[in-house]
């Protein structure tokens, strides 16, 4: 198996498991599950797509959507922090 077949396994594992949590509360499972540092990589990885989407649900200001934010906080960077504080104020 060469290294490009590797990274296009990742890349669709990492696909498949971003369309599978589409819910705030399957996210917060996966969170309590894996860990909030886990998922923050998971979500951001490849294009951001999956965060991107995060971060627009949460800006929605529902509440499980604040709940999920504020469980992804302790797995966050000083950038993911700042997005995420962004967007749970506009969703406030």
């Amino acid at each position: 198996m060469t290294f490009r077949s590797v990274g296009l396994i990742m890349l669709l594992s990492c696909s498949t498991w971003t369309q599978n949590l589409r819910g705030p509360d399957q996210l917060l499972v996966q969170i309590q599950k894996d860990g909030a540092k886990t998922i923050v990589q998971q979500l951001t990885s490849g294009k951001g797509t999956a965060w991107d989407y995060t971060m627009d649900k949460i800006s929605s200001g529902d509440r499980r959507w604040l709940s999920v934010a504020e469980a992804l906080r302790s797995g966050t960077d000083a950038g993911n922090t700042q997005s995420t504080t962004e967007v749970t104020a506009i969703g406030v």
